[in-house]
């Protein structure tokens, strides 16, 4: 197992499983990799998941032996046990977070099982303010209704092509 597994193309999760028999090709190759129980294979997520990783910092996981989000910890991610850098950087705006935090609120969240109930999101609303400041209205809102179908509908089509059907513009004041 390595870095080439965060591109598994034999990795099949619950949504892209059709029939109950279908065997994910990355779960068999990790169970024999790594151990891990075939009944602990779909409730934990895997090192390889984790958003915007680096193969180095996976490397570095798989050699610590520590396969699932369940093995992590903040210290792993070079932050404090608040999930502050370990090590302060000089930063002119306290509203942005790093790559490494926003990787340990990944891996956290789903360490804390959130529930529909609980929010599992995490925003810089000091940062959200200060942009949406920055907004000139009116805004004007664009949204394209599209498909993909096998069948191309004109000639010089390729099957699949994307093809516009609709859209719509919306105008939202300041006063909305």
């Amino acid at each position: 197992i390595g870095s080439q597994c965060m591109s598994c193309e034999y990795k099949l999760n619950d949504a892209n499983i059709e029939n109950k028999d279908e065997v994910s090709g990355f779960d068999v190759c990790w169970r024999a990799a790594t151990g891990t129980k075939q009944e602990d294979m779909g409730r934990n997520q895997f090192v390889a998941d984790i958003y915007s990783l680096t193969k180095n910092t996976l490397a570095n996981f798989l050699n610590e032996n520590k396969y699932t989000f369940d093995n992590l910890t903040a210290k792993d991610f070079g932050l404090d046990e608040d999930g502050e850098p370990a090590k302060k950087k000089k930063t002119n705006c306290e509203d942005t977070i790093t790559n490494s935090q926003r990787q340990w609120l990944q891996v956290k969240s789903v360490q804390q099982q959130h529930t529909s109930s609980e929010s599992s999101h995490y925003i810089l609303k000091k940062g959200l303010e200060s942009e949406m400041e920055k907004w000139q209205y009116p805004l004007h809102l664009i949204d394209f209704e599209t498909i993909s179908p096998a069948l191309p509908y004109f000639s010089g089509m390729a099957p699949y092509d994307v093809v516009c059907f609709q859209f719509s513009h919306h105008i939202l004041d300041q006063n909305h």
